[in-house]
């Protein structure tokens, strides 16, 4: 089986670390011959150094907003010259297989990774509800919280429910770091330094915890620019109060493990690699409810909470209060069994055999 997925790059996004996990896993399947087409660029795509050797690496750059036919007419061309089985899209690339999906046969698969509404919008969303509705192209999405925004979005239901899954180092899951002081409850915190993560959310609840005397400490893993004015203030902000900056590191495999609970303060996701390796290193969350995190942070996993600092901190604080409720063992036990690469794979290969 031949399969093409198209991604919009292959940069250091959590959409493009999931296409490439799966990209891999699929490459070890000997009955699938894997490809992938990036509508990003050669310069821009730094993490194609992680796919597999087996992996047919092509990309087509973007034009700009204007001249979208033209690349829709270069997906199409592409993608009737190589003859595909099956032709994968992720994300906003998607709208650019239009053309290809109304005139060739050829079986397509889309997975939203995010919110509908947050992944397109505007005269895209009418195409897109076309494409899906009236083109058969079959519609993932990546949980059950994520039925009803499709719904309320384009009106009608996806087709399937395939939840992200991430692959974890395994020599690092019982490894014992002495970095941390045991008396301090440590947390940890991942993601690229903008608007949705809501660092700022995280910081005020962090604060509010100092003030109560707790004695903890956080750490914040972030991709930025580092001359972005809004990082340069938030770095003014935690002088003087425990908290810790790692900037644009690639490999957190070896830090997972050093912490007490990952925490996150988004304003929106979909399912976030974050949140699944977290558990595949055995590590309780705390986690606003967006997206369908709550589909996967259930009560042996930790806590949940509105999208707001005085939730967030109630959530923080339960988690020291109640840590020793929550076992290592038994979560990564929900990893293996539901959120490992392999079963990502497996449940992608089998919806490309299927109608």
């Amino acid at each position: 089986m031949k399969i093409l997925h198209i991604v919009p790059s292959l940069g250091i996004g959590g959409v493009e670390n999931v296409c490439i996990g799966l990209l891999n896993e699929q490459a070890n399947n000997l009955i699938l011959d894997v490809n992938v087409l990036s509508q990003g660029s050669m310069l821009l795509d730094v993490n194609r150094i992680k796919l597999n050797n087996a992996i047919n690496y092509n990309v087509i750059p973007k034009k700009n907003k204007k001249w979208f036919i033209i690349d829709m007419l270069k997906l199409f061309l592409f993608i009737r010259r190589n003859n595909y089985d099956v032709v994968h899209t992720h994300g906003i690339s998607f709208f650019y297989a239009a053309i290809a999906i109304i005139f060739l046969k050829i079986k397509f698969i889309h997975t939203i990774h995010n919110e509908p509404s947050k992944e397109t919008q505007g005269i895209r969303k009418y195409i897109n509800s076309f494409l899906f509705r009236y083109k058969k192209v079959k519609t993932v999405i990546l949980g059950q919280k994520l039925v009803n925004s499709f719904i309320d979005y384009y009106g009608f239901e996806p087709d399937m429910i395939i939840p992200n899954g991430v692959c974890i180092n395994r020599e690092c899951i019982n490894s014992n770091y002495v970095s941390h002081n045991k008396e301090v409850f440590s947390f940890i915190s991942v993601g690229r330094f903008d608007k949705q993560k809501n660092f700022n959310r995280l910081l005020k609840s962090f604060k509010k915890l100092l003030d109560d005397g707790y004695n903890t400490s956080l750490s914040i893993y972030c991709s930025v620019n580092e001359n972005d004015i809004e990082f340069q203030r938030f770095k003014e902000d935690i002088k003087n109060i425990p908290v810790s900056l790692y900037v644009n590191r690639v490999d957190l495999s070896q830090e997972y493990p050093r912490y007490n609970c990952f925490v996150l303060a988004s304003d929106y996701e979909g399912l976030p690699l974050t949140i699944l390796e977290s558990i595949g290193y055995g590590i309780p969350i705390v986690s606003t409810d967006v997206g369908c995190i709550s589909d996967v942070v259930t009560k042996d996993i930790g806590y949940i909470c509105k999208p707001n600092s005085i939730e967030l901190y109630k959530s923080m604080k339960s988690i020291i209060d109640n840590v020793d409720n929550f076992s290592k063992d038994n979560i990564r036990e929900i990893y293996e069994k539901e959120y490992s690469l392999k079963i990502m794979s497996d449940r992608y290969v089998d919806s490309y055999g299927t109608e």
